[in-house]
């Protein structure tokens, strides 16, 4: 009996440079081959971030992410990774995208391609290549450039937690405004201090710093400028 076909299981089997790689290797597939380069691309890096935050027992981990263990599937990987903080907002909303088109692609006995409608649709949902863009390049607007900014933004967050000096960068941990926790409606907004002279004193927690300061330092290290939709991308 023929023994099972071999695939990498981690990124470090493939090919050097991996991501360099990988991006040569989707300019040159079809929209199917795009899909599912990019994604099995993520799977590999998701299991090595994962692995990143876990007890270093090789067996252990072998039997959580191979041979049907907890963390084979992809799906798997994206909420845990996401339930141990090991991926921000953005990128947990872009993942569960991508793995919504990659099993279109997979499952599906008709032709799709990225200019029908669901997938052209679900690509102008993803974060990451919408909103935070290469300094010098513009927001991409063709759905398969959308897909592959995405896969390459998503990559790069990945591999830098696996990497203590890159770590640092959280470049992973951004997300969409909206993902922070709305206030409560029992309690409303206090109308300012009247005093004439005094100012009021600021009691409790400060105010985070805006949206652009916080992220500054993690966007300063990759050329990056982050698109709030409110005009101009912001400098850093």
């Amino acid at each position: 009996m023929a023994g099972r076909i071999p695939v990498p299981k981690r990124y470090t089997d493939l090919p050097k440079p991996y991501n360099v790689h990988i991006m040569a290797r989707m300019q040159r597939e079809t929209a199917s081959g795009v899909v599912l380069t990019g994604t099995s691309y993520l799977d590999l890096l998701l299991r090595a971030a994962l692995e990143h935050s876990m007890r270093q027992a090789p067996d252990f981990l072998c039997q959580l992410f191979e041979n049907r263990g907890a963390l084979q599937d992809f799906s798997a990987k994206i909420q845990v990774a996401y339930a141990l903080q090991v991926i921000g907002h953005g990128a947990h909303s872009d993942l569960r995208i991508m793995r919504d088109i990659r099993n279109a692609f997979a499952h599906c006995a008709q032709e799709l391609d990225f200019d029908s409608d669901e997938i052209a649709s679900r690509c102008r949902q993803l974060w990451y290549p919408l909103t935070v863009m290469y300094r010098g390049k513009g927001r991409p607007t063709e759905p398969r450039e959308i897909f592959v900014r995405g896969v390459s933004m998503l990559a790069q967050g990945l591999f830098e937690v696996t990497h203590p000096v890159l770590h640092k960068s959280r470049f992973i941990h951004l997300g969409p405004i909206g993902g922070a926790r709305p206030a409560s409606p029992k309690t409303p907004p206090q109308p300012p201090s009247p005093g004439p002279t005094t100012p009021a004193r600021r009691n409790g927690p400060q105010p985070p710093p805006p949206p652009q300061a916080s992220v500054a330092s993690a966007l300063s290290l990759h050329g990056f400028v982050l698109d709030f939709g409110v005009g101009t991308p912001v400098p850093l």
